[in-house]
């Protein structure tokens, strides 16, 4: 992959925002919102198909709604990682455990996902594991990894929080 241009990112705000009062916290004006392909709250291969339904480069990095720390590297590590195994998928590891929406995928994965979703199938890890995926190792960076779920994880990312 030549340049950032070759990827279309993602950012998942799906679920129902149980633990922030049911506030949404992905809904933000500045950005295009694509709904899930499927009805109810599917999970994140909704948002994946969705994405790369409308994605118009080969590869889709996938980024939840409520991780803000995100690292200015992140898509060149899970590039280098997926380029290096041959894979189609990279998946980040924060050292000690996967991060399965922090994705670096082919879009040419569609088929596959649509009809891995058409059986009925929710479950992101057996997904990956059909196809050639790795991990990318974020070990030495794992605060990119912390998310916000809570009133009280909101405030404590606040300026002044």
């Amino acid at each position: 992959m030549s340049g950032l241009g070759e990827v279309t990112a993602l950012i998942l705000a799906g679920g129902q925002g149980r633990r922030m009062g049911g506030e949404d916290k992905g809904l933000l004006d500045v950005y295009r919102v694509l709904a899930d392909p499927l009805e109810g709250y599917q999970g994140p291969l909704a948002g994946f198909l969705a994405g790369i339904r409308v994605a118009r480069t080969p590869y889709l990095v996938t980024l939840p709604c409520d991780g803000p720390l995100l690292g200015g590297d992140l898509v060149a590590r899970l590039r280098a990682a997926l380029e290096a195994a041959g894979a189609e998928i990279a998946v980040a590891h924060d050292g000690r455990r996967l991060q399965p929406v922090y994705a670096l995928l082919k879009t040419a994965l569609r088929p596959s996902l649509e009809a891995y979703l058409a059986e009925g199938e929710r479950k992101i890890d057996l997904w990956f594991g059909r196809h050639r995926w790795t991990t990318a190792d974020f070990s030495d960076a794992p605060e990119q990894f912390a998310n916000v779920n809570t009133p009280e994880d909101r405030a404590r990312f606040e300026p002044g929080g």
